[in-house]
């Protein structure tokens, strides 16, 4: 990414999360954005509004007016706070409601354990405004189910802990684990590839892997020959899943012999699926991921048959959530159509 987009993702951000805490149930429209960065070409803001769908740190709706109800995800207030801005996650108010909501869940097992952001903020003894942001990002977190409130007042009327509330909770007290989690799967590098640097992409390719176990899972619209020879270096055991799309091949029966010539006296499951490149799922994944184990997981900003041609990056646990990474592969690995079945 150049320092120009950098900039412009980081101000839209910045102006999604100031309409966030203005209110934190009314979405953003664009004609203030348009306004704040009016030295930035409109095409500019639109094409860096999708990347920052793409990467899930942002949600809007598209018509014929073009992009409204810009919204931010639990992802996108975790990118500001990574990046130094101040956020609702300097406030450590989110560890106080989800202590009283699971102490409430717990003493209405058969009833009910909600309360509305007034009486949070009555419990709390803290004022309304304080509680409604860290609410908001619970909820975005899917860590508490919080119903809306009647308007004019952006407010909560009715707020409980989820499962998942509950586990993260228990974490929090018996291990200390923060909300987000502020600790890597693992050590975070970057490597810088290309332009002309096929061998170097290879190699860094091999890396991972040669070391596998288990499985390696690829997620690439376009993998295709030569990819599959990068795949000579996994272990003959480990499995290989491969997600692409129709975009992968102009012959599918073509394509068919090409995975079959590759599986053949392999060991290890050799399973590649696609789906139709303008899927929902398949716009999630706009960079291309090459996962060890599913415990260990990179991005590439280059397609793998193109590896090392051009300027790009390698990035080692990339600032998303792996596990989060996994589940939306899964959903639309079971919506894909398997190309070796």
């Amino acid at each position: 990414m150049n320092e120009s987009d950098r900039k412009v993702r980081r101000e839209i951000l910045k102006y999604v999360y100031d309409k966030f805490e203005e209110s934190v149930l009314d979405r953003a429209g664009t004609e203030g954005l348009y306004e704040k960065l009016d030295e930035v070409d409109r095409n500019e803001i639109d094409y860096n509004l999708v990347r920052l769908r793409d990467e899930r740190q942002i949600g809007f709706d598209v018509s014929m007016g073009g992009v409204h109800g810009m919204e931010l995800t639990a992802e996108g207030i975790e990118r500001l706070d990574q990046d130094g801005y101040d956020t609702v996650l300097e406030d450590e108010i989110r560890y106080d409601i989800l202590q009283l909501l699971y102490e409430t869940d717990r003493e209405h097992p058969f009833g009910s354990a909600k309360l509305s952001s007034e009486d949070i903020a009555e419990e709390l003894d803290v004022d309304e405004d304080r509680v409604l942001p860290a609410i908001g990002y619970l909820d975005l977190k899917e860590l508490v189910d919080a119903a809306v409130g009647s308007r004019p007042e952006a407010t909560y009327r009715g707020v409980e802990i989820t499962g998942r509330g509950r586990n993260k909770y228990e974490l929090y007290v018996e291990e200390g684990t923060s909300i987000p989690n502020t600790q890597p799967l693992t050590r975070w590098t970057q490597h810088s590839v290309g332009p002309n640097e096929p061998e170097k992409a290879q190699n860094l390719f091999q890396s991972v892997v040669e070391v596998a176990q288990e499985k390696i899972t690829i997620v690439d619209w376009y993998f295709k020959e030569p990819a599959y020879d990068l795949l000579e270096g996994v272990p003959d055991t480990v499995d290989i899943e491969i997600l692409t799309s129709e975009r992968a091949f102009d012959d599918e029966d073509e394509y068919r012999g090409l995975v079959a010539d590759f599986s053949e006296g392999r060991s290890g499951e050799v399973d590649v699926r696609y789906v139709e490149y303008y899927d929902f799922e398949a716009r999630l994944f706009h960079a291309r991921y090459l996962v060890r184990d599913e415990i260990e997981g990179w991005t590439w900003d280059q397609s793998f048959k193109d590896a090392g041609d051009t300027q790009h990056t390698v990035s080692e646990v990339r600032p998303v959530n792996l596990e989060s990474t996994m589940e939306t592969f899964q959903e639309a690995w079971e919506q894909g159509e398997q190309v070796n079945g």
